[in-house]
């Protein structure tokens, strides 16, 4: 796996807004879970030591871990507490589990933000999958995220929508990918017609989402 790229840091006042030592987690390491992971360290949106990742495969977690020097494993119960932002990119079928895992850990914080890029599936069958909230609880905030797959060469676009939960939650802004762009912002700045390459501050547009 080759390196990771060094930080873009001309976009660092467009980064993740997390409190004390609160943290950001990307469930599932497949092609997309680690192209948002990349990508928010690429533009140097959040620091190494307040991200990390989880996959089921003790294999793909050390390679990952290597690329891109953050903390990745199987295991993740002792980092739930600190987790304030969680992205979920898992399959659909897989999604019963992973958020069950989360839910079974213990530690899972009642107001984490759960943003979903699973196709197909609502805020409230996730927020099911999730379990019943505690007594008083309103239950987590989820949003669903769908990057295309243009995202991945960092030329594609995310549409977003405020699920479960979400409007009754604090105010947030939450930046989870340097991947592309969001709809809102291209329709605000439509490019012109050119034939030359447009430029890496162009195409790495960041995808705000406010619960």
């Amino acid at each position: 796996m080759n390196a990771t790229a060094a930080p873009d840091h001309r976009h660092a006042e467009q980064g993740v807004p997390l409190a004390g030592d609160d943290t950001l987690g990307v469930v599932g390491m497949g092609v997309m879970g680690c192209t948002i992971l990349k990508g928010l360290l690429a533009a140097g949106a959040i620091p190494p030591a307040r991200v990390w990742g989880t996959s089921r495969s003790e294999e793909t977690c050390r390679e990952v871990a290597a690329e891109l020097g953050v903390p990745v494993a199987p295991d993740i119960r002792d980092r739930l507490a600190s987790a304030a932002v969680l992205v979920l990119c898992v399959k659909p079928a897989q999604a019963p589990a992973a958020l069950a895992t989360l839910a079974a850990a213990g530690t899972l914080r009642p107001d984490a933000l759960i943003v979903s890029i699973a196709a197909g599936v609502g805020s409230t069958e996730l927020a099911a999958m999730l379990g019943p909230p505690s007594a008083g609880q309103a239950g987590n905030p989820i949003v669903r995220a769908m990057p295309n797959t243009p995202c991945v060469v960092g030329v594609g676009m995310t549409a977003a929508d405020r699920g479960h939960a979400a409007g009754r939650a604090p105010p947030r802004r939450t930046s989870i990918s340097h991947v592309g762009s969001s709809p809102a912002s291209a329709r605000r700045s439509r490019p012109r017609r050119s034939t030359s390459t447009p430029s890496r501050r162009s195409r790495a547009a960041v995808l705000p989402i406010t619960t």
